[in-house]
């Protein structure tokens, strides 16, 4: 048997590793199992002893064993969340598109996405979470579990769209954009760059400068 951390002609290209062994790669390999698209190779993670084994999945390595993986075809998960910032998500986002790894978007089994929605790349969708027709999530973005993504609806990339948080329809957001769990965007609304919306906050107004952004309606933290 080929060990998958070592360069080889073989093409890994119906397989995936996810990078990162968190709690937001324990979330990846649940829905990668649920869709059963791709053979999961593993976790890469330089944190982690390789060989053993985390969330069932063995440990191939760290960065060493990433691009005789890319450059095999393999598929590659960030298994790496967003919570207080986006930049360590966007960095490897940008590393990882720098060697030419191919990124597909995920989307769980109990999951919607409407055919007529436009999913960029490295987009992960969990379970129970909804994008109707027209929407546009840009690349690297979350959308959590239970969350809804509404009609004509434009998330912007390195997003994260926290569990039930709802953004309704023809709404707008820009890049980098954290919105809490259960937090709500009111209809048409646009939301600029680097905005952080706390948790169950409603959003009724445009919201153009960059901050974190409470309550209801929401107001930005003094």
């Amino acid at each position: 048997m080929t060990d998958p951390s070592t360069p080889s002609a073989e093409d890994l290209s119906g397989s995936i590793v996810v990078v990162g062994g968190g709690g937001h790669a324990c979330a990846i390999l649940d829905v990668l199992d649920g869709i059963n698209r791709w053979e999961v190779l593993g976790l890469l993670d330089p944190a982690l002893e390789p060989s053993t084994e985390r969330y069932g999945v063995r440990v191939l390595g760290g960065d060493e064993a990433l691009k005789p993986l890319v450059d095999r075809g393999c598929n590659v998960a960030i298994g790496v969340g967003q919570v207080n910032t986006s930049s360590p998500r966007h960095a490897l986002f940008q590393r990882l598109r720098e060697m030419g790894a191919r990124l597909p978007a995920i989307v769980s089994a109990r999951a919607y996405v409407s055919p007529r929605a436009t999913l960029g790349p490295a987009v992960q969708v969990l379970h129970g979470a909804i994008v109707n027709a027209d929407a546009s999530i840009g690349a690297n973005t979350i959308v959590n579990s239970k969350a809804l993504i509404e009609h004509e609806a434009t998330i912007g990339a390195d997003c994260h769209i926290s569990t039930g948080a709802i953004i309704n329809g023809r709404t707008s957001l820009g890049p980098r954009t954290f919105l809490g769990s259960g937090a709500v965007v009111l209809q048409s609304l646009e939301l600029s760059s680097d905005i952080t919306v706390g948790a169950g906050a409603v959003v009724a107004r445009p919201l153009t400068r960059p901050g974190t952004y409470v309550g209801v309606p929401a107001r930005p933290l003094p």
